[in-house]
């Protein structure tokens, strides 16, 4: 056998492996944070016209929505308090900057923002709604 071919149990073995992470890695999302705030919005769109008993279901519903709100208001004061006054200055520029340079843009001047966003953090929303908050 040549050095370059896969013995046909090696391609199973590997498979087998390449699916092992793949479970682990989706109970590993599912145990995270996000995870369950995806689990919570699954809730959330409970038809309760074709449930078959609308009571709980409206229950289950008005919980995960109570749930999503708190988790989304954590989230905010969070992102609050790492989105300073001096931060939110600091970003503004540092996105000015980006959407500038010629490392961002084709050769017809479009601003690839997909870009800037991977290459930065942040997007221009997050930007737009502390520049706001802060009044600036």
């Amino acid at each position: 056998m040549n050095e370059d071919q896969m013995s046909t149990r090696q391609y199973w073995d590997d498979l087998a492996a390449a699916r092992g992470a793949d479970k682990e890695a989706a109970q590993k999302f599912a145990q995270s944070r996000e995870g369950q705030f995806a689990e919570l919005h699954k809730t959330t769109r409970i038809d309760l016209a074709e449930s078959w008993e609308p009571e709980q279901d409206a229950a289950r519903k008005e919980a995960a929505m109570a749930e999503i709100a708190e988790i989304e208001a954590e989230k905010q004061a969070e992102e609050n308090a790492i989105w300073t006054r001096e931060e939110t200055i600091a970003r503004r520029k540092a996105w000015n900057a980006a959407v500038q340079s010629p490392k961002y843009q084709t050769r017809r001047g479009v601003v690839l923002v997909s870009k800037v966003v991977w290459d930065l953090g942040y997007d221009a929303a997050a930007l737009k709604r502390h520049i706001a908050r802060h009044g600036l």
